[in-house]
């Protein structure tokens, strides 16, 4: 069988991972994402409530 190459490297130039990395990474942006997948469209001060710290 024939392993498909993901990348030229990890983290290397054309690493779609490291690409969807850069978009979705830092501080609030999973916290967002999960509170937007589990409440849908909420107000920002609602978003402010249902993320903790």
């Amino acid at each position: 069988m024939k392993k498909e190459i993901i990348c030229n490297s990890v983290g290397g130039v054309g690493c779609g991972l490291k690409r969807v990395l850069d978009l979705i990474g830092g501080k609030w942006k999973i916290l967002i994402l999960c509170a937007m997948d589990k409440y849908g469209t909420i107000r920002y001060g609602e978003l402010r409530r249902v993320i903790a710290g």
